[in-house]
C-alpha cells in the first residue's frame, strides 16, 4: 500500500507529492474516522500516512507506523459550528460523557434503523456537505437521486459549519425529516457503529468521485420553491426591471470570493480555475441584441462587467439589491447559465437549469454536468514543445484530474482561458439548441462521435458523463480531439 489518507476531505492537501501520487492513481485507502485508521495501520504497512485536519493525533500514527507521515490542515473544514454546539459538545468530551453514550446511542439508532426497515420503511443517515456552493448543492443533488426512491424512506442529515447558501440549505432541509449541525447529535450519528450499519451515507465526495451518470440526471428535483417563494423572487425581479422578461445568468470564478469568506487561506493552489470577465461581454451583448437580458450572479466579484452600462445587463455582485436568495432565484428561472469552472453549474444542475460552461480547467472531471448541459475546455499549452495538449494527451496523462496549480507548473504545462469569441460561440449555440434552432451537420456528428469515443473509456474519471462539448469548439480547434 502505497498511500494512507486520514480525513474528511482526503483530496485537498498541501502536498505537491501526495497531489501527484492520488493523481496517477497510486494504491490508496482513504478513512475519516481516526481510530479506524489506526487499526488499519497496525496491520498493513504504508509509504505515506497523510493526516488532513487530524495534526493533534500525529503522535498516534507514529505508534504504529514508522514511515513517512504529513500533517494538512483542511481547508474545507473552516467553518465553525455555533458557540452553543461547541459548549455541550466539549462538556460531553471533556467528562467523557459521548465515550460512554455513543456506543449505547449508536447501538439503539441502529437497531432502531433495521426495526423500520422490516417494517418497509428504510432509514438513511447522511453526512452531507454545505459549505462550498457546489457540493452542497451538486454533491446532495446526487445523493438524493442515488437513493431508492421505490420504498418509503426516512432521510436525516447531518452538517457541519455554516452553509455557502443559507437559501439552499433551507431548500434541502425540506427533503429530511430531521437535519441538524448539532456537534454532539453530528458526532453520534457518524459513530463507527452507524457508519458501517449500512444506514450510512458519506456525502463528503469530491469532484473526482466517479459518479454515474444516471444519479446526476434523474429529472428529479429536491430544491423547490414554496408558492411563498416564488412570488418573493418575481416581485424582486420585477423590481429589477425584469417581470415577464427572459434573461441568461452569467458567472465567473475569480479570486475575490474565497478570500472573502475563508480568509487565511492561501487559495493560489487552483488559480487556474479563475477566468476574466471581460472575456464574457461579446456574449452578454449577444443575448441583449436578442432582446434578452443578462444578470451576472455572485456573492462578490473582483471587478465590474465592462459592458454592465448595457441597461440590459445587471451586474447583481456591484448591486445593493444583491442577496443570497436573489442568486438563487435567477439562477433556478434563467434560460440557462453561462458559467465557468466554480460551483455554480452544480446549482443550476440542482435546479434542471441548463448550463453552458466556458473556462472548463478539468476535463476528466465532469461530475455536475448533464445532458443537454455543454462545455468547452481551457486549452493546455505545453511550454518545453511550444504546441498545445489533445484530448488523448491529457487523459492518458492524468493531467485532466490534476486539482492545484503547482502541479501544472511543475509539469510545464500552461491553462490558457477560452477567448471572447470562443465563448460567444458557445452562448450562441447553447441558446439556438435551446430554440430548436441548432442543427449538426454529419461533419459534426463525426466530430461529436470522436469526442465520446475518448472520453467514454472506463479508466477515465469522465467515462459515462452526460456532459456534451459544444461544435461550435470542435468545429474550430478540430484536431484537438483526433
Amino acid at each position: 500500500m502505497d498511500l494512507v489518507v486520514i480525513g474528511k476531505n482526503p483530496y485537498i492537501t498541501g502536498s505537491i507529492e501526495i497531489d501527484q501520487r492520488l493523481n496517477q492513481n497510486m494504491n490508496t485507502v482513504s478513512f475519516r474516522d481516526i481510530d479506524a485508521a489506526i487499526k488499519y495501520l497496525t496491520q498493513n504497512k504504508a509509504d505515506c500516512v497523510v493526516l488532513v485536519g487530524y495534526e493533534k493525533d500525529i503522535e498516534k500514527i507514529k505508534a504504529v507506523h514508522c514511515g513517512k507521515i504529513v500533517g494538512m490542515r483542511a481547508p474545507m473544514r473552516i467553518y465553525r459550528t455555533t458557540k452553543l454546539d461547541n459548549k455541550i459538545a466539549n462538556f460531553f468530551v471533556k467528562y467523557g460523557i459521548s465515550a460512554i453514550l455513543n456506543p449505547l446511542f449508536a447501538t439503539i439508532i441502529k437497531f432502531g434503523c433495521q426495526v423500520l426497515n422490516k417494517l418497509g420503511i428504510r432509514v438513511s443517515i447522511l453526512s452531507l456537505m454545505i459549505n462550498r456552493i457546489g457540493h452542497l448543492a451538486c454533491n446532495n443533488h446526487i445523493l438524493l437521486s442515488s437513493l431508492d426512491t421505490g420504498r418509503r424512506r426516512v432521510l436525516i442529515g447531518v452538517y457541519e459549519g455554516d452553509p455557502a447558501s443559507p437559501q439552499l440549505l433551507k431548500m434541502l432541509k425540506r427533503n429530511f425529516i430531521f437535519m441538524t449541525s448539532n456537534a454532539w447529535i453530528r458526532t453520534l450519528l457518524e459513530h463507527p457503529i452507524i457508519q458501517e450499519s449500512g444506514y450510512y451515507v458519506d456525502g463528503h465526495f469530491t469532484t473526482d468521485a466517479v459518479v454515474p451518470v444516471q444519479s446526476v440526471d434523474t429529472g428529479k428535483r429536491f430544491f423547490r420553491w414554496t408558492e411563498t417563494e416564488k412570488r418573493q423572487g418575481q416581485y424582486l425581479l420585477s423590481e429589477l426591471g425584469l417581470a415577464g422578461e427572459w434573461f441568461i445568468s452569467v458567472h465567473n470564478r475569480d479570486k475575490v470570493y474565497l478570500d472573502t469568506v475563508a480568509k487565511g487561506i492561501d487559495w493560489k493552489y487552483h488559480k487556474f480555475r479563475d477566468c476574466e470577465i471581460d472575456t464574457y461581454g461579446l456574449a452578454c451583448q449577444y443575448i441583449t441584441e436578442l432582446y434578452g437580458n443578462v444578470i451576472r450572479v455572485g456573492a462578490v466579484a473582483e471587478k465590474r462587467l465592462s459592458c454592465a452600462d448595457n441597461k440590459s445587463i445587471i451586474d447583481l455582485p456591484f448591486s445593493t439589491a444583491n442577496t443570497d436568495f436573489l442568486n438563487m432565484y435567477i439562477l433556478s428561472e434563467s434560460k440557462f447559465l453561462l458559467g465557468a469552472t466554480s460551483g455554480i453549474p452544480g446549482v443550476a444542475l440542482a435546479f434542471g437549469t441548463p448550463a453552458a460552461v466556458a473556462n472548463w480547467a478539468h476535463i476528466e472531471l465532469l461530475t455536475c454536468f448533464r445532458k443537454g448541459d455543454y462545455f468547452i475546455p481551457k486549452r493546455l499549452w505545453l511550454n518545453e514543445q511550444g504546441r498545445y495538449l489533445s484530448l488523448s494527451e491529457i487523459l492518458n496523462s492524468g493531467i485532466g484530474r490534476i486539482i492545484r496549480s503547482e502541479i501544472l507548473t511543475s509539469a510545464g504545462v500552461e491553462m490558457v482561458d477560452n477567448t471572447a469569441e470562443d465563448i460567444l460561440a458557445l452562448c450562441r449555440e447553447m441558446n439556438l439548441r435551446i430554440d430548436g434552432a441548432w442543427i449538426d451537420t454529419d461533419e459534426d456528428k463525426v466530430l461529436q462521435a470522436q469526442f465520446r469515443a475518448i472520453i467514454d473509456q472506463p479508466q477515465f474519471l469522465c467515462n459515462g458523463s452526460g456532459a456534451e462539448i459544444a461544435t461550435s469548439f470542435l468545429r474550430k480547434y478540430n484536431e484537438w480531439s483526433e
